[in-house]
């Protein structure tokens, strides 16, 4: 090769390693600002709940509601019929797992949303962070504040 082809070609091979750099480097960076956008959206929707504020961003699918209970086939029955089945409160990335398992499209936000939602309303609990279950039922409780065992004759 001429010498000057051989600099031309040194020259080239370095702006298309260094243009090779800038577009891995982009790609880097636009996931991570997907992954911002939707860590974003998946607070103001549990900002929007805690304030008792409708959900705009979730389909109206999501946890329909009839009656104080979660509408059948919405995600919120299969979630409650997840931690009925359950033998033991679930994490929820497994109740996560379970539903995508099941053909269900919900992102963690939201379903981190739902469940916050379905505790405070009393459809579910929380035992400690992260793990959920169906209540308990209450004990009636005697006029001296005891509970009553109702015996099954």
């Amino acid at each position: 090769m001429a010498p000057q082809k051989d600099i031309t070609m040194r020259t080239l091979d370095a702006a298309i390693e260094e243009v090779e750099g800038k577009i891995a480097e982009a790609k880097r960076i636009a996931g991570t600002i997907h992954t911002l956008a939707r860590n974003l959206e998946s607070l103001k929707r549990a900002r929007s709940l805690l304030l008792g504020e409708p959900d705009e961003s979730t389909p109206a699918n999501d946890h329909p509601v009839k009656g104080g209970r979660p509408l059948s086939g919405s995600i919120g029955d299969r979630i409650m019929t997840i931690l009925r089945q359950a033998s033991k409160p679930m994490y929820i990335s497994e109740l996560l797992t379970r539903l995508t398992s099941q053909g269900v499209a919900v992102e963690m936000g939201s379903l981190s949303g739902i469940l916050s939602a379905y505790v405070r309303k009393g459809w579910i609990a929380r035992v400690k962070t992260g793990y959920y279950t169906m209540p308990r039922a209450k004990a009636e409780a005697s006029p001296n504040g005891r509970p009553v065992h109702k015996s099954h004759s």
